[in-house]
């Protein structure tokens, strides 16, 4: 379309030249000296142009042939770094396929002759740890390192070799590493991560709740992946605490927890299995009963059946309440019984855990009864109520041992 309108304008400017010197086409004297020249205003005006292009096509040829060898320099050395680039692309896909010889060799092909051999080092350095060369890994990482133009460049190895250090289970090399990383680059979000994964593999839950809060703040991780690390936490210093054998350090574990994960029914759970197998009853059961009545849970009712209360009956009369939409649940029944027990209401306790045993109840069922009509002096009724738990226990051990696909030590 501008070629098209361009041929137009020179044709209606070459007509109109036309009409116009067709009258008069004037003229031109040129004097030098003696010397003088005549001619035609439009010889001159076209032997003027055509003098300025050709000279302007000369000084186009003779700065071309000044520029020659540095373009040709900078041609060479565009077509160099192609190439390289090839070597570096050829060794990431070699990499990515898992050619480790091959993409070990193309990558450091790369580094020979490049400006900027830092990611190929880097590269190189998985290839070597995947190959179980951790010494030709280092020898990488320090490469790059020395390579590196400034502190972000540095950061960046840093980061890779404890990433590495941490995919291949060296922790304490890995935690020194990021906890060094952190001391000098505060605000680094994927150090903080790396912090908080690594904390996670060794346990450390104290320094994992110390981070919390930052990557909370810091939106660092997804939502399920924050409560994942919360959780860990919370049930790893709860369990610490448990293992140091002090009551004290248990309740202190508890609360330092957020009050707003006290609610937790795993975390309560776990913290509420501790105070029982400490025989803590009096601080368990209102713990047990608030959960129930926030909803109806029946592991926790399974616990209410573990306590020891102060006022069985009481407690028996405000637990059969649940029955009115869990009439037929074992569990709740089992419970039931073994309160009634503790009210000595042999009865009653009989007729629960006799319905909690038929309705698919726990061999805990057959031997807590086997314990009652021991005390009602049933000999004969208890031994077949031991002999049925044990039964049910073994054909659960099997089951278990089955499913796990492990054979028993």
């Amino acid at each position: 379309m501008k070629a098209l309108l361009l041929t137009v304008l020179v044709l209606v400017g070459g007509s109109a030249l036309a009409l116009f010197v067709k009258s008069d086409p004037g003229y031109v004297l040129i004097g030098y000296s003696n010397w003088t020249m005549e001619m035609s205003l439009v010889l001159f005006v076209i032997s003027a142009v055509i003098f300025l292009l050709l000279g302007y096509f000369s000084l186009r040829v003779l700065g071309g042939m000044v520029r020659s060898p540095r373009n040709f320099k900078k041609w060479r050395t565009q077509r160099n770094e192609r190439k390289h680039y090839g070597k570096l692309q050829q060794g990431l896909m070699d990499s990515a396929e898992g050619q480790w010889k091959k993409a070990e060799k193309n990558l450091l092909s790369y580094v020979r002759d490049s400006h900027n051999p830092r990611p190929a080092y880097l590269a190189a350095a998985k290839v070597a740890q995947a190959q179980g060369a951790n010494d030709r890994r280092d020898h990488y990482l320090a490469l790059a390192h020395r390579s590196a133009e400034g502190d972000d460049d540095d950061v960046a190895v840093q980061v890779m070799k404890a990433e590495l250090q941490l995919d291949n289970g060296q922790w304490e090399e890995a935690l020194a590493s990021l906890v060094r990383l952190r001391a000098l680059f505060p605000k680094n979000i994927h150090i903080l991560v790396l912090l908080a994964t690594i904390y996670q593999r060794v346990k450390d839950w104290a320094a994992l709740s110390e981070i919390l809060p930052e990557l909370k703040k810091r939106r660092a991780l997804s939502y399920d992946r924050m409560a994942e690390l919360e959780m860990s936490a919370y049930e790893g210093k709860l369990d610490n605490a448990f293992k140091a054998k002090d009551n004290v350090d248990l309740h202190n574990a508890w609360n330092r927890i957020p009050k707003t994960m006290h609610s937790n029914e795993v975390l309560l759970m776990r913290y509420l299995r501790y105070m029982i197998s400490r025989r803590e009853y009096a601080m368990a059961e209102p713990l047990v009963r608030a959960a129930l009545k926030r909803r109806w849970n029946e592991k926790m009712a399974y616990l209410y059946g573990l306590l020891t209360v102060e006022n069985p009956v009481k407690t028996l009369a405000w637990m059969e309440h649940f029955l009115a939409t869990n009439e037929n649940n074992p569990v709740l029944l089992h419970t039931l019984g073994k309160l009634a027990m503790q009210a000595q209401l042999w009865g009653k306790a009989r007729s629960y855990l006799e319905a909690a045993a038929s309705r698919g109840g726990e061999p805990d069922s057959y031997f807590n009864l086997a314990k009652l009509l021991d005390e009602v002096e049933e000999p004969d009724a208890a031994a077949e109520c031991y002999r049925k738990g044990l039964s049910l226990a073994s054909e659960q051990r099997q089951k278990s041992v089955l499913q796990a696909d492990i054979l028993p030590a």
